[in-house]
């Protein structure tokens, strides 16, 4: 069943990140693929930009980005997908690290 998740920070400071993913019987997130989805406003396209989701748990920003701001470790394929799950992401910025929370905001059918 595909699904597209909402991911909102809880301290309001990054933006919305969508992902569009397949689910297991568990509602767990298939590891073996590779997702994509959008960070920013849904309806700004100049303020929003793809994302990708890999199999090991990494959002890939795009060759737009630097290598060392490009790849951020989330943990989304441990959890189950439902609403207000915390999932965590570590943005990298060179050697600094930022962790920051988001909680599932919505879960929107895409079958």
């Amino acid at each position: 069943m595909m699904k597209r998740v909402t991911l909102r920070s809880v301290d309001e400071e990054w933006d919305r990140i969508r992902f569009d993913v397949s689910l297991d019987e568990h509602c767990r997130i298939k590891k073996e693929r590779i997702y994509f989805g959008f960070e920013g406003p849904f309806n700004e396209a100049e303020g929003s930009h793809p994302v990708m989701l890999n199999e090991k748990g990494f959002i890939d920003l795009g060759d737009g980005f630097e290598a060392y701001s490009r790849y951020h470790k989330i943990n989304l394929l441990e959890k189950e997908i439902k609403l207000k799950e915390y999932a965590t992401i570590w943005w990298k910025n060179g050697l600094d690290i930022i962790e920051a929370t988001y909680y599932i905001e919505a879960i929107t059918p895409l079958d």
